[in-house]
């Protein structure tokens, strides 16, 4: 039988309450003197397990029929699975999904023709949590190309070192025939381990915890099943013999049977009395123990409680942190180690590809959140067009729309801040002059104490210096715009004596500035004017 058709067997045929009996490879047996009947090593060999205090045989199998260990393990193997494992292209600081290459489907889609990714990644991280290691076989065709992956019961494969190479040794489930594989055949992902060879198993290292939790789970459902009621003892002052005894116990027993009996009455024939003789459930605190022992076993596999049925405290506030933490600090983990070994043993060092778990599904909010997060992205211009439709489910653009990238106006580079601004000086607008200013605010003194105000005031205390102003600033622009004369210098010069009358209290920088803007203004006008003519 072939290595693929025996994986195949194993799958179909095997047996879910066996397991791996791991003191076989070491020489032992029942037949070995050595190995006393009542000793653990003869525990082993006939149960799977070593026995536990609570009495309960802990193994992968049974372990996995303990309701909260079955639901964590369900949850991380989905939740890695849900995150898409992709190939990108590198190009220096660029990353584009590469759709082309040909490890691609088998990645995201179809590793062997049996299974879908999602199967595939379900099996491979599920036998990860359960027992510290996940295995798959990497099938090749004559030319080395990778042709699909297989995953392989852990139980059925173990890594061994001879003469400091590493080779794993696969038995086949129905001859028990060993076959040696390459480590470059062999895709293997240890949890934590001290030298990196095999993980160690979270159900060896926490057996006595779960055993508890089994043995706590047979307790409530063999309290329930006889009733609900504790045990006790049934005395009577009447002498009988053994047969009246023997059919009362038969009519007690038959009538407190199963859980529809609790609260029932119960009638015996004779003088008998009941004393129960076992503590209450509320003194033996069973609810709280059971509740204990899950929140124990969520922890030993990082499952928020809430995952596995046991909502707590949990509110609308701290379900979104909870989540997150599940992402980043549980699943994350399992799915780097993943993409690492797929990427060491598919692509090599040499690659200039990648594989990488994308956890943006797993990331996504509410309809709200996720919108004001392609906002800001939108905003801040981490994101185009397509890239933003992407994320909503749309389809993209493309073209210039789809690859638009938005730039906020209203920033700067931070070195510009760091720098003093300079302030513009433009060619039309000449330096304030301190002595025109010093020159209107002495006018406009004189101009208060006047009892009238009128226009022909106005002229006789502000004509002269806004004339001698103007005719300064007009020489200038004159000069900046290469103008033969100033002609229009008294135009200007009335304008501003007309604005000054209708103001009933003048401003010495108001009056500056409209002499400024006006000039120039006007040398504009005659600039466009000459050019115009000639």
């Amino acid at each position: 039988m072939g290595i693929f058709s025996a994986i195949q067997a194993a799958r179909e045929s095997m047996e879910r309450d066996a397991a791996p009996i791991t003191l076989r490879g070491a020489g032992l047996s029942l037949e070995n003197p050595a190995v006393s009947l009542s000793s653990p090593a003869a525990y082993q060999l006939l149960s799977g397990s070593y026995p536990t205090v609570s009495g309960e045989s802990i193994n992968t199998e049974s372990a996995l029929r303990i309701g909260a260990v079955y639901a964590c393990i369900r949850v991380i193997g989905n939740g890695v699975a849900g995150m898409p494992a992709k190939m990108y292209s590198i190009d220096g600081a660029n990353h584009t999904e590469a759709v082309d290459h040909p490890l691609y489907y088998k990645l995201t889609q179809e590793p062997n023709p049996e299974m879908t990714a999602f199967t595939f990644f379900t099996a491979l991280s599920g036998a990860m949590a359960l027992t510290g290691n996940g295995y798959a076989l990497i099938e090749r065709n004559p030319a080395g190309q990778v042709v699909a992956l297989w995953p392989i019961p852990p139980r059925l494969i173990e890594p061994k070192r001879k003469k400091k190479s590493l080779i794993y040794t696969f038995t086949d489930p129905e001859s028990h025939a060993e076959t040696q594989i390459a480590p470059a055949d062999i895709i293997h992902v240890p949890l934590f381990c001290f030298d990196g060879l095999k993980g160690y198993s979270p159900i060896d290292l926490a057996r006595q915890g779960l055993g508890l939790a089994k043995a706590a789970e047979k307790y409530a459902a063999s309290y329930f099943g006889t009733g609900g009621d504790p045990g006790g003892i049934m005395s009577t002052p009447d002498d009988i013999d053994l047969a009246e005894l023997t059919t009362a116990k038969t009519s007690w027993d038959q009538q407190r049977a199963g859980s529809g009996s609790a609260g029932k009455t119960v009638f015996v024939a004779g003088n008998w009395k009941y004393e129960p003789i076992a503590i209450s459930q509320r003194d033996a605190q069973f609810i709280e123990s059971r509740k204990f022992q899950r929140e124990e076993i969520c922890a030993l596999w990082g499952v928020p409680a809430h995952m596995v049925g046991d909502p707590g405290k949990l509110s609308n506030g701290n379900w979104e942190q909870q989540a997150l933490s599940l992402v980043v600090d549980t699943l994350s983990p399992y799915a780097e180690r993943i993409a690492q070994e797929l990427h060491r043993k598919l692509l090599g060092k040499t690659s200039s590809y990648k594989i990488a778990f994308d956890p943006t599904v797993r990331l996504r909010a509410d309809r709200k959140s996720t919108m004001e997060s392609v906002a800001l992205s939108r905003q801040w211009g981490t994101m185009t067009t397509d890239e933003a439709r992407q994320m909503l489910g749309l389809n993209p653009l493309g073209g210039d729309m789809g690859e638009m990238i938005l730039v906020p106006v209203n920033m700067m580079p931070a070195d510009r801040m760091l720098k003093a601004p300079q302030p513009a000086q433009p060619t039309a607008q000449p330096e304030t002059n301190h002595a025109s200013r010093y020159l209107l605010t002495d006018c406009i003194g004189r101009y208060s104490t006047r009892s009238h105000r009128d226009a022909d005031t106005v002229r006789q205390v502000f004509g002269p210096a806004v004339q001698s102003i103007v005719e300064v600033i007009a020489t200038r622009a004159a000069r900046d715009m290469h103008l033969p004369d100033i002609f229009w210098s008294e135009d200007v010069a009335d304008e501003v004596l007309r604005m000054i009358a209708k103001r009933e209290q003048p401003d010495a920088d108001k009056i500056l500035r409209s002499i400024i803007l006006s000039t120039y203004r006007e040398a504009g006008a005659a600039l466009a004017e000459e050019k115009q003519n000639g």
